[in-house]
């Protein structure tokens, strides 16, 4: 029995409780009172909120509790049914129906006071549709800009859905700044983006999460990984080294499989990533990126010092007639992060200046996969239909032929037809939780899937190990909630420890609002913040933007008490007004830059002057980045606005800004921290 109970307030019910406590006198109580439900429509893995309006005369607590005789495991699934209090009196109901609930269900939805209690009881019609938008451009898990050719990305979004005239496509979390997409098209449109210096300089990739929403509660969804390929310094030490042995000619329906051992002696920090292409390259010493598709290759064994990746290229010859051939051109590349604040990294080609090569042959027949596999066409299935279930995932399901028949793997026969990948439509046999992952098993600290929970653990400083990330039933991520109540201001470190190949978990610290003060989403093991906070309760949230994520983590909190970033004794120092003044040979020390403060200083420049700041500070991480700029004599007009690496605003310790004036003024310099980056720092002044 799933329930709420409400915490009653007795600033207002002050008048009610006198009267219940007359009730309670005479033994008496009034029973609660719940307003009747319209019945509802539903769609399989789209959250149905209905607003629950209930009270009660005598002013007691309530309890909200939901059940349905034909749902048996409704409120035992790993993702049930959830109430959420708004008022004194009445609730959110939430629920967001799996494949196997696919029908008409009477759900009865009670409300009690402890002593006396009434139900309504309304009908729920699940419906599974037919198919789920599919991405057909851009292929492949993501795509290079080599900053050698462009600074700029274009990429063409085309989605295919078979029943749906239109669809919505939109970019979800998180969006990098400079992200654009149009949408031109019902089912295409265009997504470009510019990095800045800034943003090159901060990671090698980034991700985009795309959506396509057929408006019907299908919602199509893929993860694409914009890698920077920037150029690298020449640096002592080694790269990764990268073992692959060729594939023979390959005569299957099946996609290719490649594998590779890659292994450096400090440790690969994400994906080694596979380019194919089915022409040869023009010039294989030098590929361009645009020619090939990018696929991330995944950690089977090992670990980031020495692991097996793979990965399976799409076959090339699955559409085709019996008996042609075609060849898959590819190489594959690894970088390591030896310098983590710098460019004086490794990366490796295999095989240099060239390209391996498999040939596929299209077979009459051949190997099929069985129930649960993973699929990209129907042709590759024994049953012939490879399905979408949820989220990015195809899985080859059995068909059936009676709606709710129960099946071997323990699942049962839809309720409807469902529509395949490639057009075919017929009943399939829906595994157990609607997964063909399996079932994730949650960690001791569920329920902690959202900030009203009440079970969301008070956690301190400390190492929590054993922890466990699991999809929400319907095929996306749920999100960990972890409470962290501070008495005293202290700086809060928190780290999540895992193996990407296992999938992307992202981290985040909200206040009690939720509203966000710093998170961390890469593409690599592991995630870190760090924010200086005052007394007050805030929360951690592990979350992943995978579907069907199954994936262990530790978290790992550090506090320093009272290790809040302290302003410096020139404060207020914030704008034009309040300017620090300086000269000629001027240096400044002991300054300090705290979250979102900036430090403004003035100086009198003639005509011709050229001045040379030199700012200095020792940045570890991202969140240590400050950077300086040099405003006009008006005060408002930034003259080196962000981002030139070379003058002022790079990722790394230490700026130098030079800047020629034309007029004589006052102009001003100003010292911030990058993304509300903190940091101790020296500024010198040199007039030439």
């Amino acid at each position: 029995m799933l329930s709420l109970i409400l915490p009653r307030s007795s600033a207002t019910l002050i008048g009610l409780v006198v009267i219940a406590s007359l009730l309670a006198a005479c033994g008496g109580n009034s029973p609660p009172n719940l307003q009747p439900i319209a019945d509802q429509n539903a769609e399989v893995g789209t959250e149905l909120t209905l607003e629950i309006v209930a009270g009660d005369a005598d002013g007691d607590g309530l309890t909200f509790s939901v059940s349905a005789e034909s749902i048996s495991d409704l409120t035992t699934r790993s993702h049930p049914p959830r109430f959420v209090p708004f008022g004194q009196t009445s609730a959110y109901f939430h629920w967001t129906p799996l494949a196997v609930d696919v029908g008409s269900h009477a759900l009865t939805i009670s409300v009690s006071d402890g002593k006396d209690s009434t139900s309504k009881t309304f009908q729920v019609t699940v419906s599974a549709g037919s198919a789920v938008p599919v991405f057909r451009e851009p292929l492949g898990s993501g795509t290079t800009l080599d900053l050698s050719v462009s600074s700029c990305i274009e990429l063409d979004i085309l989605v295919e859905d078979p029943d749906s005239p239109d669809v919505d496509i939109s970019v979800e979390e998180p969006v990098e700044d400079g992200y654009e997409f149009v949408q031109d098209d019902p089912m295409a449109g265009i997504f470009s983006w510019c990095p800045t210096a800034k943003q090159i300089e901060g990671s090698e990739r980034y991700t985009l999460n795309l959506k396509a929403d057929d408006r019907a509660g299908h919602i199509g969804r893929k993860k694409y990984v914009i890698v920077l390929r920037r150029e690298l310094e020449h640096c002592p030490g080694t790269g990764p080294v990268i073992t692959h042995t060729p594939l023979g000619q390959q005569s299957t329906l099946l996609d290719i499989p490649i594998t590779a051992q890659v292994s450096d002696d400090l440790g690969v920090p994400g994906q080694p990533v596979l380019y194919y292409s089915g022409k040869p390259p023009t010039d294989p010493a030098n590929p361009d990126f645009d020619q090939f598709v990018q696929l991330l290759m995944i950690r089977t064994s090992g670990d980031a010092l020495t692991g097996e990746y793979t990965v399976a290229v799409p076959n090339p010859v699955i559409a085709e007639p019996a008996g042609t051939v075609r060849t898959i051109y590819y190489f594959i590349e690894a970088t390591d992060d030896d310098d983590e604040e710098g460019t004086c990294d490794h990366r490796t080609t295999a095989p240099a200046d060239d390209v391996f090569t498999v040939e596929v042959e299209r077979p009459a027949t051949g190997e099929t996969l069985a129930h649960c596999e993973a699929c990209s066409a129907d042709v590759q299935c024994t049953s012939a239909m490879c399905v979408a279930l949820s989220g990015t995932t195809a899985s080859c399901l059995d068909e059936c032929t009676s709606p709710g028949a129960g099946c071997t793997d323990g699942g049962s026969c839809s309720a409807s037809a469902w529509t395949s990948v490639g057009g075919s439509s017929g009943l399939v046999c829906l595994p157990p939780n609607s997964s063909c992952q399996g079932v994730c098993v949650d960690d001791s600290m569920e329920d902690n899937d959202f900030l009203t929970d009440p079970g969301v653990p008070d956690l301190a400083a400390g190492t929590y190990t054993g922890l466990k990330m699991c999809d929400d039933g319907a095929g996306w991520s749920d999100e960990d909630f972890y409470a962290l109540p501070l008495t005293g201001a202290a700086e809060v470190n928190v780290s999540i420890l895992f193996s990407h190949s296992n999938g992307d978990l992202d981290l985040e610290l909200v206040d009690e609002n939720e509203i966000s003060l710093t998170s961390s989403d890469g593409v690599t093991d592991n995630e870190n913040v760090t924010a200086c906070l005052q007394p007050g309760l805030y929360f951690i949230i592990v979350y992943s933007y995978d579907a069907q994520v199954d994936a262990s983590y530790d978290l790992v909190i550090n506090m320093l008490p009272g290790g809040c970033c302290s302003d410096d004794g020139w404060e207020p120092s914030n704008g034009a007004l309040e300017a620090i003044p300086v000269i000629d040979s001027d240096l400044v020390d002991e300054m300090t830059i705290c979250e979102g403060d900036v430090d403004w200083y003035q100086i009198d420049l003639q005509a011709g002057d050229t001045l040379e700041v030199d700012l200095l500070f020792d940045q570890v991480d991202i969140d240590q980045d400050l950077d300086v700029y040099f405003y006009d004599r008006d005060g408002q007009t930034n003259l080196t606005p962000c981002c030139d690496s070379a003058n002022g605003q790079s990722g790394t310790s230490d700026e130098q800004l030079t800047y020629t004036v034309s007029a004589a003024g006052t102009y001003y310099v100003v010292v911030e921290g990058y993304q509300d980056s903190t940091n101790e720092y020296v500024i010198g002044f040199d007039v030439q």
